[in-house]
């Protein structure tokens, strides 16, 4: 029997009533409640156990009711883990728990966690398999990028084949390498391009040095071939004598030369070589030394230039000619035999008068036509007269207009000083020449050459 104390509001006064269950009821009630997995406890308000179920009362009430609907674990004497789970009757304030077993519940839970965890672990792998798949073929990509970019940074400048990918950024990384490696072949062509073009100029530089340095001195060995020692004769007495050659940017064929014969004959020549150049002046050479030698052993000026001309023409491949006016002075009487072979009229002075352009007869050039004759012409010098022959770049010297100096100016300056002596003459011509042409430049070399005849020995 179980009794039971309930606080009543009574019209006059609060009462108290006992009521008195039969413990009957509660096996009752708790057999309805029993599931197996369940123990039931009946606690007053005062949390004094009223009833239960299973074999042991409730040794801690306080933890008992004060854990239930929580959700945290209990442990039993067994150490097995249970929850509890609670509700107040209104009319008594009693309070009914129930404990529930969570070990069935624990082994479910770590199954389902042993489960999840080896899922886990297998999704990982297949995860981490896939990853290392998707690495070694990202690596693969990124080392063909890597690699492709290291060749360019080599050198290697031809499209490389990538591997291949379906990343949008390595496409783009290839396209834009390949771009760059097409931007950087053409920039190292344009660079080699101009370095070529450097070099080339460098070369031609020198080259063109080489070329003024070994015109140099072919004008040097020109000059010193030339006598250039004045006065030429300085125990004759019956003539002075003066020439010179001034030469312009390049060696030429001008040339002059005089020389005694014999002791009473003196030659003189001027001549002016087709072309400019080197073989220009290799053909000088040639002709001056022909000239010389057939002069010393010809009889006659005609007779010199016909032998030259035919000694010129063998083994003539480059077609070259000469001009040349060929003049030998017999000294006891003034006598001047001459022949003209296309070269220019010289211009003579008679003692005491004014230089005139002597017209003589023009023969062909020497070295163009084998077997031609060269007429003759003789003058007379007496003491006083003046001769003077000259290369076409006297009267074709060209000013910045275009205008050439002419052969009227050239009588012109001789008259100028016309009483002077031949190296006067030839500085006063030179002066004039320079005065008009200013600041163009000289294309042609000027040659000059000036006798005056003083008699023969021991007349005045």
């Amino acid at each position: 029997m179980i009794a039971a104390w309930k606080t009543v509001d009574v019209r006059y006064d609060e009462c108290y009533a006992m009521m008195l269950m039969d413990e009957a009821v509660f096996d009752g009630l708790f057999v309805v409640l029993r599931d197996g997995n369940s123990t039931w406890h009946l606690f007053t308000a005062d949390h004094a156990e009223i009833c239960h179920t299973g074999g042991n009362a409730c040794l801690d009430p306080e933890a008992l009711i004060s854990e239930n609907n929580s959700g945290n674990y209990l442990y039993d004497e067994n150490g097995r883990p249970f929850c509890t789970f609670s509700m107040t009757v209104p009319s008594t304030g009693w309070v009914l728990v129930r404990e529930v077993s969570m070990e069935n519940h624990e082994k479910v839970a770590h199954g389902v966690r042993t489960s999840v965890a080896i899922i886990a672990g297998v999704v990982f792998l297949i995860a981490l398999v896939i990853y290392e798949l998707w690495l070694t073929r990202f690596m693969r990509q990124f080392r063909s990028l890597q690699n492709g970019i290291i060749r360019m940074g080599q050198g290697d400048l031809a499209s490389a084949a990538f591997e291949h990918t379906s990343i949008e950024e390595f496409l783009q990384m290839q396209r834009e390498i390949n771009r760059t490696r097409i931007a950087l072949s053409r920039q190292m062509d344009t660079i080699r391009r101009m370095e070529r073009e450097q070099m080339e100029l460098e070369n031609q530089k020198k080259e063109r040095e080489r070329m003024v340095q070994e015109l140099s001195m072919a004008r040097g060995i020109q000059r010193n071939a030339l006598p250039h020692m004045f006065p030429p004769f300085p125990d004759r007495k019956e003539i002075e004598l003066f020439a010179s050659m001034d030469p312009a940017r390049d060696v030429g064929g001008d040339f002059y030369d005089f020389f005694f014969i014999d002791d009473d004959h003196l030659c003189l020549l001027i001549a002016d070589v087709s072309g400019k150049g080197i073989p220009a002046a290799m053909f000088m050479m040639a002709a001056k030394r022909i000239l010389e030698e057939n002069a010393r052993t010809e009889p006659g000026v005609s007779q010199i230039l016909q032998k030259t001309n035919e000694a010129l023409i063998k083994g003539n491949e480059a077609k070259m000619f000469v001009t040349v006016w060929l003049g030998i002075l017999e000294i006891s009487t003034g006598i001047l035999n001459a022949a003209n072979a296309g070269h220019e009229y010289p211009i003579i002075r008679k003692n005491g008068g004014r230089f005139d352009l002597y017209k003589d007869k023009h023969s062909f050039v020497i070295g163009g036509i084998g077997g031609m004759r060269y007429r003759e012409y003789s003058l007379r010098l007496e003491p006083g007269d003046k001769i003077f022959v000259y290369t076409d770049g006297v009267p074709e010297a060209t000013a910045e207009d275009g205008m050439m100096f002419g052969i009227d100016r050239t009588v012109a300056a001789l008259n100028i000083c016309g009483e002077s002596s031949p190296k006067d003459i030839l500085k006063t011509m030179r002066s004039a020449v320079d005065a008009f042409v200013g600041e163009a430049e000289q294309f042609d070399n000027l040659t000059m050459m000036c006798l005056e005849y003083k008699g023969p020995a021991g007349k005045s």
